[in-house]
């Protein structure tokens, strides 16, 4: 249904522009939206990419070729790491934000409104958090999205913040630019990206990791040492 339907809309707009902004209009709805989808919904988002990549007469390419570039990540969301699931939250205005995975919160889907939830629930922790996080997201086809988590020291308190962010090798080192936000005050005591579902719940897998690599690094010691 939803491929015919495509097919309707590209032969009823006879004009370049409103074309363009009616099948944005409706990808914005069925893609953005609706980020849980089937692999034959899927599939039939790649065939009207196909179409519009080779199909459509040559008096729409010029126009369509930002269309078609916006398009093709989306699309493609469930080879390319946009559909990973990441737990999106502050524990300074959400107490269940601590330990998710034992509050039955659930993850959410990562897209760009999720980049902006970041982007508002980073303020709540430190007002100038906001300004690291605020993602230009006009730029981030073919860019993809993570989980992130950033443990934040303020006295003898501790808070998390959970969310999505851009991909492990995107040029913006986050971590970095946290850490050198960090005051008096407030001061970074962790922060890592993963790239699988729910991987930015608590701190176990952390500090799991942290004593693993202590553990190696004191092997590769002893060994040296021989």
């Amino acid at each position: 249904f939803e491929f015919f339907m495509s097919l309707q809309i590209v032969r009823n707009f006879s004009r370049e522009s409103t074309f363009i902004v009616q099948l944005k209009h409706y990808y914005t709805f069925t893609v953005h939206k609706q980020p849980g989808h089937s692999k034959k919904t899927i599939t039939h988002r790649k065939r009207i990419v196909s179409i519009l990549d080779s199909a459509v007469p040559t008096f729409y390419l010029n126009g369509l070729r930002p269309i078609i570039q916006w398009l093709k990540p989306k699309v493609n969301d469930y080879d390319t790491g946009y559909a990973v699931k990441c737990y999106s939250c502050s524990s300074k205005n959400l107490e269940a934000c601590i330990k998710p995975d034992d509050n039955e919160y659930t993850p959410v889907h990562c897209d760009i409104t999720r980049l902006e939830e970041m982007k508002n629930n980073s303020k709540y922790i430190h007002k100038e958090y906001e300004k690291i996080f605020d993602v230009d997201t006009q730029h981030l086809v073919g860019v993809d999205l993570v989980c992130l988590k950033v443990v934040v020291q303020e006295g003898n308190k501790k808070y998390v913040l959970r969310g999505c962010q851009l991909g492990l090798h995107s040029n913006l080192d986050i971590c970095k630019k946290v850490a050198e936000t960090s005051t008096g005050m407030y001061k970074m005591i962790h922060c890592s990206k993963c790239n699988k579902d729910g991987c930015n719940s608590s701190l176990k897998s952390f500090q799991f990791n942290a004593a693993l690599t202590l553990i190696c690094l004191v092997f590769y010691q002893a060994v040296s040492g021989l």
